[in-house]
């Protein structure tokens, strides 16, 4: 199995603020996706990082992402300074469960940073669809020449009443974006919200709208946006102090360190599976396929992840997420695939 990158071409690079630059991309194929799904971006020297997707489809086949600059940051500085023109990157497939709800309830959007960029392909997708659906959409940055959408949300105010949006500019101290919007939401029981950006944000709105509020909403999803993320950082060395563990993956032995999660051995190891969300469950890129005489001798599967699979592509009943299963030395010999996620 493993993952298959797509060739991809650079078109452009351009300012959308000080802090944040716009890459626009070719694949090779044709690709589908949804609004609000992520891809991870390769360049030719091996730096990767994960980057959402930042406009609904385009009739050309071409690609957005806004990508934040990070000072020493080894995508948004190393990489992004030198790209031109008609050099070669490599993408996955698109990856995430992080999209526009159907239905007519009021939409409660909280992004922080470049965490509008998924929310910039939805509402370009299904604001003219969406009727008299109320969507309000509160966007945190640190000056106001972090505003690069404000004249594009200006334009969908006028087009649409029902979307509302603000920026909430923390350096003029107005505030967290999560409390002012829960001290405005009208209708809590049938509100969905989604959360994009920093994982302090998105912890707080959870308690405020969901943990500690005495009316929580009908429904919360999230997307975290760390730095930290880059998959291109160095993976935890196999620890000797620790009993070891063989595994079978894809036909190839391994001896990795017990104790942890059967994430953190795989990337232990330099093995090619994604891992974004930090093992919470939420993201669905580390799938792996079980080898069926081990599936019964694994911990059963908890209500969260199995919610998760039932709503990704390709799964089997052989089918786990790597993150949620603890290596015992129990699991000696796990013999297992890496799903084919992209």
């Amino acid at each position: 199995m493993g993952q298959r990158m797509i060739q991809a071409t650079v078109q452009k690079i351009w300012t959308l603020s000080p802090q944040v630059r716009g890459l626009k991309i070719k694949p090779s194929t044709a690709l589908k996706f949804v609004p609000g799904q992520y891809m991870l971006i390769r360049s030719a020297g091996g730096v990767s990082r994960h980057y959402s997707i930042a406009r609904a489809h385009q009739l050309t086949g071409s690609l957005e992402f806004h990508i934040k600059l990070w000072p020493n940051g080894n995508f948004s500085d190393q990489v992004l300074s030198y790209l031109r023109e008609g050099d070669k990157l490599e993408i996955s497939r698109p990856c995430g469960a992080f999209f526009f709800p159907d239905g007519n309830d009021p939409i409660i959007m909280l992004a922080t940073g470049t965490g509008i960029a998924p929310f910039h392909a939805m509402l370009e997708r299904h604001l003219s669809s969406s009727g008299h659906r109320q969507i309000n959409l509160y966007w945190g940055v640190r000056s106001r020449n972090d505003c690069y959408l404000a004249e594009q949300l200006k334009t969908w105010r006028a087009l649409y009443p029902s979307f509302q949006s603000q920026c909430v500019v923390s350096s003029l101290g107005m505030g967290h974006i999560q409390d002012l919007a829960v001290n405005e939401q009208l209708n809590p029981g049938n509100t969905i919200v989604l959360a994009c950006g920093s994982g302090a944000m998105i912890n707080d709105a959870y308690r405020v709208f969901v943990q500690e509020s005495t009316k929580p909403v009908k429904a919360f999803f999230s997307d975290i946006f760390n730095a930290a993320e880059d998959s291109s950082e160095v993976p935890p060395k196999l620890d000797n102090t620790l009993p070891t563990v063989s595994l079978n993956i894809d036909g190839q032995e391994l001896t990795v360190s017990s104790g942890g999660t059967l994430i953190n051995a795989l990337r232990s190891s330099a093995q090619p599976i994604l891992s974004v969300c930090g093992g919470k469950a939420s993201c669905g890129t580390c799938l792996v396929e079980i080898d069926r005489k081990w599936v019964e001798k694994l911990p059963k599967a908890s209500k969260k992840e199995e919610r998760l699979l039932a709503i990704l592509p390709n799964v089997t009943s052989a089918s786990r997420l790597a993150c949620q299963i603890d290596l015992t030395t129990n699991l000696n010999g796990l013999t297992l695939c890496i799903h084919d996620t992209v």
